[in-house]
């Protein structure tokens, strides 16, 4: 089925989550980090024996679309993208995909062990709970199924940016074991990113530690300057090899249930 983004699914009522709506303003399909980011995923994803084309996908917590659209447009399959922010789904690009406005807390029967590989990317870092809140997720995957994990890596990274877009940690190898810890589910492949990025995270925790206009830390924080900057960036962010476990701006995990 195909959805006009402003014609949503509701299965649930709209609720306020821990996600800066100007966000969805500044990240679109031309982003570095949105490119990036994907372009990852895609890389852990040659490493499994997978028929994608016979998967169901969702993604939980999927914004404005952007992850949705990439697998979409890439993979050719279709892909459910499930939030409750109802702003951010008015504003998705998915728009030939499934839009739901849900609570997965709710865990409607329909859904129980309904999908094959679920994407859940830059999400839990907002979430307090983040273990009700992935028990509730793996309510929703297959047994054998696949959850690709992206957060935002190392704590000594985070600053007013962060707060400002509402995340309440950054992870790294330790930390991201609590999922393992707790979960009847396996990891199947790990990789830091972002590596040749983490000068300019460091700058950017400088600069606005300094800077007066906190309300516009998600603009200056994550927004390039220019075209120009934002091509530089996308180039730089390049230069390393996928998996590695020595450092990054991000950690992304692809785990078996």
């Amino acid at each position: 089925m195909s959805n006009n983004p402003k014609n949503i699914i509701y299965l649930s009522q709209p609720s306020s989550v821990s996600m800066a709506d100007d966000w969805y303003d500044v990240a679109n399909l031309d982003h570095f980090w949105i490119k990036r980011r994907f372009e990852v995923f895609r890389q852990l994803l040659r490493q499994l024996d997978l028929n994608l084309q016979n998967l169901k996908v969702a993604e939980i917590g999927c914004g404005n679309g952007l992850v949705q659209y990439q697998f979409s447009k890439y993979y050719g399959i279709d892909v459910d993208g499930f939030d409750l922010n109802q702003i951010a789904l008015q504003k998705s690009v998915a728009t030939e995909q499934n839009l739901f406005l849900y609570d997965i807390h709710e865990k409607t029967p329909e859904y129980k062990n309904y999908y094959d590989l679920i994407i859940l990317f830059d999400v839990i870092e907002h979430i307090d709970d983040q273990i009700q809140f992935v028990d509730s997720v793996l309510y929703h995957l297959n047994k054998g199924g696949i959850l690709a994990v992206n957060v935002p890596a190392l704590q000594s990274l985070y600053s007013d940016y962060d707060l400002a877009a509402g995340h309440i940690r950054r992870y790294n190898i330790n930390s991201i074991k609590v999922l393992e810890e707790n979960f009847s589910i396996e990891k199947i492949i790990l990789t830091y990113w972002g590596f040749p990025l983490l000068p300019i995270l460091i700058i950017r925790k400088l600069i606005l530690a300094l800077s007066k206009n906190k309300n516009q830390a998600i603009n200056s924080g994550f927004k390039p300057s220019s075209n120009f900057v934002n091509h530089f960036l996308y180039n730089l962010s390049q230069l390393e090899f996928i998996p590695q476990s020595i450092s990054g701006t991000s950690l992304m995990v692809l785990y078996r249930k």
